[in-house]
């Protein structure tokens, strides 16, 4: 799928950008399946300064390889994008049967919109009534098989944060092909709420893009984290993130499970 000359300049800005980034990349490797007390508090305090922190395989990789073959499985893939300040969504029906125009179309305009504005284009797994599901599991069955939902995940979120209750409140699988991208938020939040972002993507290179980019307070990426399987990215939703362009060099998706949570006043 071929881009015009301007969005293949656009491109190639990003994909420099990426490589600056990860020459300044963080080398932080913390396993967390069974966190000890001196991992959380490495990570709360990696928190408490940044507003964000990384773990690598954090999580039961069995589970989620699990996860990931009913992912390459389905065919319950709509897309997300963004026109003009609004978010616009593609049911699975309605996706597959854009031409390769007509995708080449829409991915233009997002990275056009990219330029003063939020804006996205990446596939996203819908059910018929609009909300995440895998292909047999309801959103109820994937929290409780990834343990995203219970009490010990959340009280490990909890650690971290220093929040005495939180909840999960959304989640959503995405993928990214060559030339998708999420940029820079705006959402911002100061209630206490916060994002995680799941890697899902085994053997990932960093030079293929669709790096989980944090931007700091003067608006440049601060640290870039790779999206490889069990990856966790804790981020306040006081820090904009993004999820960089996967670029032609990536031989297949990026996959992430973004969790948001709630906390409760203390």
């Amino acid at each position: 799928m071929g881009l015009s000359n301007e969005s293949i300049q656009l491109v190639s800005k990003l994909r420099a950008k990426q490589i600056d980034v990860m020459k300044s990349r963080d080398s932080e490797h913390i396993f967390v399946g069974g966190p000890s007390h001196q991992d959380c508090e490495e990570l709360a305090d990696r928190y408490s300064r940044r507003g964000f922190a990384y773990a690598s395989s954090a999580l039961d990789l069995e589970k989620l390889n699990e996860i990931l073959a009913v992912l390459e499985s389905s065919h319950e893939w709509g897309m997300v994008t963004c026109r003009s300040g609004r978010m616009l969504g593609a049911p699975p029906a309605d996706y597959q049967a854009y031409s390769p125009s007509e995708k080449r179309a829409l991915l233009e305009d997002a990275y056009l919109a990219a330029n003063n504005e939020f804006s996205c284009f990446r596939e996203k797994l819908w059910s018929h009534d609009n909300q995440l599901v895998g292909e047999a599991n309801s959103c109820e069955n994937l929290r409780a098989d990834t343990a995203f939902g219970d009490q010990r995940f959340a009280g490990f979120l909890s650690a971290i944060t220093k929040e005495e209750s939180v909840s999960l409140v959304d989640i959503e699988v995405t993928r990214y092909s060559w030339g998708h991208f999420s940029s820079f938020s705006n959402f911002a939040s100061d209630d206490g709420s916060f994002d995680v972002i799941v890697g899902l993507s085994p053997d990932w290179f960093l030079d293929w893009g669709g790096l989980i980019e944090i931007r700091d307070h003067l608006g440049s990426v601060e640290r870039a984290y790779s999206p490889e399987m069990g990856n966790i990215t804790v981020v306040s939703r006081l820090r904009p993130w993004a999820i960089s362009h996967v670029n032609d060099l990536a031989l297949r998706p990026a996959n992430f499970i973004n969790l948001r949570f709630a906390t409760s006043p203390q």
